[in-house]
């Protein structure tokens, strides 16, 4: 149940419907926390619940409840240390705090752990770029996506697709001589 409320949450997400998707990720947050308190408990594993927690500590981060979705994203990465979920997460988080170095170590991790056929994966290496472009290195970012787009032109999605088409655009095109 906690995933069918996930995937209407993401539904609503590419909808642009903001409401209902606060509120499908309140039911996810909701149903899944069951599992967040049996672990705690000790009656449960995470190491068996990576896919679960994970979802929660993302709906957690939709609900913007920062240190739940830290507290749930570390304890996956403690019981499965290569996960593309939680480790997307633990970025998300450190890139929102500005702390860029932790940041792209995570997106990194994401990157060579994540399947080529997973959004998560574009979406480490736009956002290393996003930090790179912050940081300054507008060439490392540039070539970050400009690498990326020649090895996959389709970008795993249109959503993925747009939102890099509007950075290449907007830190590589447009300012390309100046």
């Amino acid at each position: 149940m906690g995933l069918d409320f996930w995937k209407a949450a993401q539904e609503a997400l590419a909808k642009n419907d903001q409401k209902g998707y606060l509120a499908n990720a309140k039911l996810a947050a909701t149903a899944y926390s069951y599992f967040e308190d049996m672990v705690a408990a000790g009656k449960m594993q995470a190491k068996s619940l990576t896919g679960t927690l994970s979802i929660l500590g993302k709906a957690y981060l939709a609900l913007g409840e920062k240190a739940k979705a830290k507290t749930i994203f570390n304890q996956v990465v403690k019981a499965d240390a290569a996960s593309p979920d939680a480790n997307a997460g633990l970025a998300t988080l450190a890139q929102d705090d500005k702390n860029y170095k932790d940041a792209v170590t995570l997106w990194t991790t994401v990157e060579s752990t994540a399947a080529e056929s997973d959004n998560l994966w574009y979406e480490a290496k736009y956002n290393i770029a996003v930090i790179y472009a912050a940081q300054g290195n507008v060439p490392g970012a540039c070539s970050k996506l400009a690498q990326t787009r020649a090895e996959h032109p389709t970008l795993g999605s249109p959503e993925m697709a747009n939102q890099w088409n509007t950075l290449q655009r907007k830190i590589c095109l447009d300012h390309k001589g100046q």
